[in-house]
């Protein structure tokens, strides 16, 4: 629940738009003032010796009554500073305040301007007030909704508990007689059908005087203006615009990009939504106009949507969901047909989890378990399971199922096969320095020798050439794509020739939330101007090859539909356009299985994904080799080539589809 103290001892100043009229309230000695008003008084505080606090009401100039002392039955200490906090929901017979009770702990109150009282809001046991929304006050009742989606009513009267199952999964709003307006949308508090009262509309909503609701909104996001929400004669809430506004553009962020898939998140009236677009992988660059899958964020207790992401590069998007205190994973597949999976981390408590990375089932993210003791941590993100600890360390990289790190202080690298726990490769990057920050990707680092960004450089491993950046202001955000580097604003230096070429920068800096991503598996880059357009920017040169950056693929198993059926993964570097599975057995020597299959953008399956040319012929139990062939999207490169051996077990049966 947001909100803050003003630590205000001056006097108050209170202007009326309306009438044009200013006036000054002073405070008195030792008064602090909390925020909320009403039409005769203001709501202040004041400290006694014994650390608890005092309310107070103190008169406006149409009010005789100077200064009112709050009546209250519990202790009431400072919450922020030296005073409670306001979340900025009062109206004019009360207001809703943050305290510290007699042991710390933060509480909810109600303060009633008429009677001069203040009374606890009843909480259910171990829930704070920042583990809510803010509360909706009505002329008889108040809303209190927590950010799981879960709601309790009660009468503002006695603060005893009312029926809410038609309220379950709204967010905030408004009372209008026995209706709550959210979104848009008019729900009734007694049940019953919701009704919609503006397609369009932003989440805040006002009370006026009269006791009608003012929200801005239209019938979408191009007719927009202030819309006053009242009852008709049958008592039914409808809108009436009271005056135009600027058209309310679509706001766009946190967007997610690879293997040319790019996921965005939208909001669009009181509708947020997680849409995924398919951008081209080969010629021009272009992206679909229509989403290929598209999911509505929800306050329900299973949000589908909830939480920023991080694209894996193998068709999902995974995020801490900040409806568990970020300590449960959604995984979500971005694809036609795709669901949402949670997984809880096993392993230690951690606080303050923030992904850094995602790269297929790996995820490297930032979290600690004693305040100073931030780290670095990696999971397998399939299983739940936190792998062994990073070195401590700023430097951290991930890039398939390699796990990069500094090893000494002359620039050199190590990779950690997270399969099996050991260092496989080890790489100069030409610094002379132990890396502070450290990006991999395809053929590519990215490394700075300090905390200020020092000697930014980038180095491609198959020409072992260290290519340097312009220096960039200290704090200068950089991220790593396939021999490129797009800094924080947008500009996006080539490094494919061996220089760093400034080949494009935005015609405005770009700013915000996660207002552009990089696609690492052999994409471009994608941003959102000020206008709230997504652009997808395409790189020139060569790229690098498509690789196998991690593989899962068992030495055995059934040729059917069966549990124990043999199912190969295989995590690329890229997109590919198409690929073949051979299978051959090794008593004869011929081909007795192909499997074909066509685009893959990020993991091959090809006994879940492909099609079999021999269908009906039974393979019977032995030995065979498979041999795996996919061919680059882009038409760069090489075709990857794998193979190894197979021993087919579980009877002879009838191939699969």
């Amino acid at each position: 629940m947001p909100g803050s103290a003003p630590d205000a001892s001056a006097p108050l100043i209170i202007h009326d738009y309306a009438s044009g009229k200013t006036e000054t309230v002073p405070s008195g000695d030792g008064r602090v003032w909390v925020g909320p008003f009403s039409p005769t008084q203001a709501l202040a505080t004041e400290k006694r010796a014994d650390g608890q606090l005092t309310l107070h009401l103190i008169g406006r100039e149409s009010e005789a009554r100077r200064d009112v002392v709050v009546k209250t039955t519990v202790q009431v200490r400072p919450w922020s500073g030296s005073t409670v906090v306001s979340p900025g929901v009062s109206d004019d017979k009360g207001a809703v305040i943050i305290y510290a009770d007699g042991t710390g702990a933060p509480r909810l109150g109600l303060v009633d301007y008429g009677t001069a009282t203040m009374r606890p809001l009843p909480l259910p046991d171990g829930v704070s007030p920042f583990d809510m929304d803010w509360p909706t006050l009505g002329p008889t009742r108040i809303l209190l909704s927590w950010v799981d989606g879960k709601r309790r009513l009660l009468s503002r009267a006695d603060l005893k508990p009312l029926p809410a199952v038609s309220l379950e999964g709204t967010r905030g709003g408004s009372f209008l007689g026995d209706w709550l307006i959210t979104e848009g949308r008019a729900v009734p508090v007694k049940g019953g059908a919701t009704r919609t009262v503006l397609p369009a509309a932003e989440s805040r909503v006002v009370t006026g005087s009269d006791g009608t609701v003012y929200v801005n909104g239209g019938s979408d996001a191009a007719h927009w203006g202030v819309q006053r929400i009242s009852l008709d004669a049958q008592g039914v809430p409808r809108a009436t615009k009271v005056l135009d506004i600027p058209p309310n553009p679509v706001g766009r962020h946190g967007l997610a990009f690879s293997q040319g898939r790019l996921a965005v998140y939208q909001n669009e009236g009181y509708e947020t939504s997680l849409q995924v677009f398919n951008a081209s992988v080969s010629g021009p660059v272009s992206v679909s106009q229509k989403a290929d899958w598209k999911c509505l964020d929800s306050p329900s207790p299973q949000p589908d949507c909830a939480g920023q992401g991080f694209a894996t590069g193998d068709g999902r998007i995974v995020a801490f969901d900040p409806r568990s205190d970020y300590s449960r994973l959604l995984i979500r597949d971005a694809r036609p047909s795709g669901t949402t999976r949670e997984v809880n981390l096993s392993g230690a408590t951690l606080n303050g989890r923030r992904i850094v990375a995602a790269s297929g089932r790996y995820l490297l993210f930032e979290a600690y378990e004693k305040v100073a003791e931030w780290r670095f941590y990696v999971a397998d993100i399939d299983t739940g399971r936190i792998l062994p600890n990073p070195a401590p360390g700023p430097a951290v990289a991930l890039w398939g199922s390699t796990l990069w790190q500094p090893e000494g202080d002359k620039g050199i690298v190590a990779g950690t096969d997270l399969r099996t726990g050991k260092v496989t490769r080890r790489v100069n990057l030409g610094s002379g320095c132990r890396p502070y920050e450290l990006q991999a990707t395809a053929e590519w680092f990215y490394s700075t020798c300090s905390e200020d960004g020092d000697a930014p450089a980038a180095y491609h491993v198959p020409t072992k050439k260290r290519v340097s950046l312009p220096a960039a202001p200290v704090g200068t955000d950089a991220q790593l794509g396939d021999g490129f580097v797009v800094r924080e604003h947008g500009e996006l230096y080539n490094l494919r020739s061996g220089k760093a070429v400034r080949e494009f920068a935005p015609a405005q800096p770009v700013y915000g939330n996660n207002a552009l991503a990089v696609d690492r598996f052999g994409g471009g880059f994608a941003y959102v101007d000020p206008v709230q357009t997504v652009h997808v920017v395409g790189v020139t040169g060569k790229a690098s090859p498509l690789t196998a950056i991690d593989r899962n693929i068992p030495n055995s198993g059934a040729w059917s539909l069966s549990p124990k059926r043999w199912a190969p993964k295989v995590w690329l570097s890229k997109p590919a356009r198409s690929w073949t599975l051979v299978v051959t057995s090794k008593a004869t020597g011929k081909v007795v299985r192909t499997r074909t299959g066509g685009e893959v953008r990020g993991l091959l399956e090809p006994m879940k994904d492909g099609r079999e040319s021999s269908s009906g012929f039974v393979l019977p139990d032995g030995a065979y080799t498979w041999a795996l062939k996919a061919g680059p999207a882009d038409g760069q490169g090489a075709e990857l080539a794998l193979s190894g051996p197979l021993t087919v077990t579980g009877g002879s049966v009838l191939g699969g589809p």
